[in-house]
């Protein structure tokens, strides 16, 4: 009856307390990934609402300073420092921007909101 014993021993499979831990340990790893994606999103929201003040705050300035919206202004040429080609597209002067995205284009107003913001160096990264 000895030798039974010992082949049953040598078929042991693992045991609960195993199979618990490895359960465990892959949950964690999937806790983790998901965790992370969390966290690459929210970091992507933030630095989108980030873009969007920095943009408020240009917009503002840029009013305050030459009494024009950016891409409104009618002589962007003579009053911005560093206006080139790009922003030299005059708007018509009348307080807002001549059309909204999507739109049949009115005037220059919209095709020069970036371009004045930037030659009036409160954006950059803007050709």
């Amino acid at each position: 009856m000895i030798p039974v014993q010992k082949n049953l021993r040598s078929e042991a499979g693992f045991t609960l307390v195993e199979l618990a831990i490895v359960m465990i340990i892959i949950g964690l790893l999937i806790a983790g990934v998901l965790k992370g994606q969390a966290l690459i999103a929210n970091a992507r929201v933030t630095s989108t609402v980030a873009q969007l003040k920095a943009i408020d705050a240009s917009v503002s300035t840029f009013k305050d300073t030459y009494n024009s919206l950016p891409g409104d202004m009618l002589t962007p040429a003579t009053r911005l420092p560093n206006c080139n080609l790009a922003c030299a597209n005059a708007g018509n002067g009348d307080g807002k921007l001549g059309n909204a995205p999507d739109a049949t284009p009115i005037g220059a107003d919209s095709e020069g909101f970036f371009p004045m913001l930037s030659a009036a160096n409160l954006l950059t990264g803007i050709q």
